[in-house]
């Protein structure tokens, strides 16, 4: 079936002129290799860049989050109730093994990592022979060449091994405006790795800077050799002897006239602000202060978590849903958010409580909410009994105004 799918793609492809005069061709050769030399001194690439330790956790903290919200097909009844379908097709796929070789957390978490570095991911979808999708395989940036046609309507892959392949069986994740991190911010990672670099040789050097000898005196040769190898054989933490009026002098600023630490941590934290990521959630003191750590989660949920899902979500509805299911609204991916959203015990306790009140919730539902068994009867809900309907709001208000009180029991003498 593969290699009949890919002989029907490249006789499209043939339909199709490949000169860039005919508006053919791939606008965004974001897979290349960067290598780029900044002014920090430092060669900056995708490998060294992940050695970057603001990098390196921003990336894992992203695609490892995401990776772990459960993706789910879920099917929406007449009444507006939604379910989970598992018996979708697609459902094991996004959810728990998108091929033979991967679960969903290593699937999920190398897409997520792979657009944060390259700028887009890349992943092939096998179907059967009646077009429903079977298993999701990851691709490799390098092989992967992208074009569009000359209306700008859709794209074509030419994928090494494969051929050509049509956008519909390919997912395609992106991230804003498909930037190439590496290579629009070589200077802030090259920064970073000079500052790691010159911190690592200070320690290396025994917590010395570079030191010179100086004298009045002339020396021989003899004296000269003789004075190197008493500084040099002293290693480390030895304490050589100067006489003859010899100082050593210091070469370069202190860690502390330099503000190394602070230097690093500002760094870091610039680091952050490219991905949108809080710096306390990958470690860093900052002095934006958030009311509690909910209060950072939700941030983070909102600005961060919540638009990667979103996209997600879309280019799984599109290329994973039946034609009949996207146009008749049924069916829709979609990450399950709870485990982000749960807060601490007193604030769900408060929401659950609120919810119970005014009927939004019933008891089972919560105890599913809180992984708890059901229990008999409390599918029902309840309202207060001070509350009614506002249409019958007016009627109730004029029969309490007609209806004379009750007789009192108490004579009057």
């Amino acid at each position: 079936m593969a290699a009949q799918r890919t002989s029907i793609f490249q006789s499209i492809a043939g339909l199709f002129t490949r000169s860039e005069s005919d508006g053919f061709k791939n606008p965004y050769p974001s897979w290349l290799p960067v290598a780029t030399t900044n002014k920090s001194g430092k060669l900056v690439n995708r490998r060294t860049a992940m050695a970057c330790s603001a990098m390196f956790a921003c990336i894992r903290k992203l695609s490892t989050d995401i990776a772990s919200l459960p993706l789910e097909v879920y099917r929406f009844e007449a009444d507006q109730d939604s379910i989970p379908d598992i018996a979708h097709p697609a459902y094991r796929l996004i959810h728990s093994t998108p091929n033979d070789r991967d679960v969903a957390m290593m699937f999920w978490s190398f897409m997520v990592a792979n657009s944060l570095l390259y700028g887009v991911s890349y992943a092939w979808i096998e179907r059967n022979r009646n077009a429903e999708p079977i298993a999701i395989w990851p691709l490799d940036n390098a092989n992967v060449n992208r074009m569009v046609s000359a209306n700008g309507r859709n794209y074509v892959y030419s994928i090494r091994g494969m051929g050509m392949v049509d956008d519909i069986d390919i997912i395609r994740l992106p991230w804003f405006r498909e930037t190439d991190v590496v290579r629009e911010f070589n200077q802030l990672i090259g920064l970073n790795m000079a500052a790691e670099e010159y911190a690592a040789m200070y320690f290396g050097n025994g917590g010395r800077i570079d030191t010179y000898l100086s004298t009045e005196q002339k020396l021989v040769k003899e004296q000269i050799e003789n004075l190197k190898e008493q500084w040099a054989g002293n290693g480390h933490f030895g304490t050589p002897v100067l006489d003859g009026g010899i100082k050593a002098m210091s070469l370069g600023a202190s860690p502390t006239d330099s503000q190394l630490i602070e230097s690093r941590d500002f760094n870091g934290e610039e680091v952050c602000r490219i991905f949108g990521i809080p710096a306390g959630l990958v470690g860093y003191e900052v002095n934006t202060k958030y009311n509690g750590v909910e209060d950072q989660d939700i941030h983070y949920y909102k600005h961060v978590l919540r638009p990667w899902c979103k996209s997600i979500e879309q280019e799984a509805d599109r290329k994973l849903l039946r034609e009949n299911e996207k146009r008749s609204g049924s069916h829709r991916c979609k990450f399950n958010m709870d485990a982000i959203l749960r807060g601490d015990i007193k604030t769900r306790t408060e929401h659950y409580k609120e919810m119970l009140e005014r009927g939004v919730y019933s008891i089972n539902e919560v105890r599913r909410k809180e992984n708890l068994n059901r229990v008999e009867g409390g599918d029902q809900r309840f309202v207060q009994l001070n509350r009614i309907n506002l249409e019958y709001s007016e009627a109730y208000s004029e029969k309490v105004s007609t209806t004379p009180p009750a007789e009192s029991n108490t004579s009057t003498t």
